[in-house]
């Protein structure tokens, strides 16, 4: 009897040891097109937010391009802008380009877009001496913006409950998809 039951305690540590390098090993991999990143980013939208109290910005229609080889995403925006001028408040309109970083929160099974920076402003009409707090608070609009709501939520049928707390192993844009792996190693 003594042999039996050290023969199946030892099946069992040999059972999770397996269990355990076989989940060491296993990775998920995910791929998320410009539209299911630019689906999520809407949601969020529009977003106005004043800045330094002189500058609203307003942000809408946003659109993303993955770039092959680059592990930044690429994004426009098309941004309304308020800006008080002496007395009265002028609205210009424009748009601005920018790129960021990617971030996976295994807290929330969640991709953030991080570390934004501006690659082009076009804001027509805007006085030359408010350039630089346009451009601050275009940027800070930017960031708030992007904190507010994941570029993408891993889905159920993504990854299974117990892989919530997935590492990010690697992430690449190939042949217009942000390709994600995911794994516990």
């Amino acid at each position: 009897m003594k042999k039996i039951a050290i023969a199946c305690g030892l099946a069992v540590v040999l059972a999770a040891i397996g269990l355990g390098a076989y989940l060491m090993t296993r990775t998920y991999e995910i791929r998320m097109t410009e539209s299911d990143i630019q689906g999520s980013l809407e949601k969020a939208l529009p977003f106005e937010k004043t800045y330094f109290i002189v500058a609203t910005v307003k942000f809408d229609e946003p659109r993303v391009k993955l770039q092959q080889g680059s592990d930044r995403i690429g994004f426009g925006i098309r941004v309304g802008l308020g800006l008080k001028l002496k007395e009265k408040i002028a609205s210009f309109e424009g748009t601005v380009d920018a790129s960021s970083g990617i971030e996976y929160r295994a807290e929330e099974s969640a991709f953030y877009l991080i570390d934004p920076l501006l690659e082009d402003l076009k804001i027509d009409g805007v006085p030359k001496k408010y350039l630089p707090v346009v451009k601050k608070a275009v940027q800070k609009g930017v960031s708030t913006y992007l904190q507010s709501r994941p570029a993408y939520t891993l889905k159920a049928t993504d990854v299974k409950k117990a892989a919530a707390k997935l590492l990010l192993q690697d992430l690449r844009i190939e042949d217009g998809e942000m390709v994600i792996v995911l794994g516990l190693s």
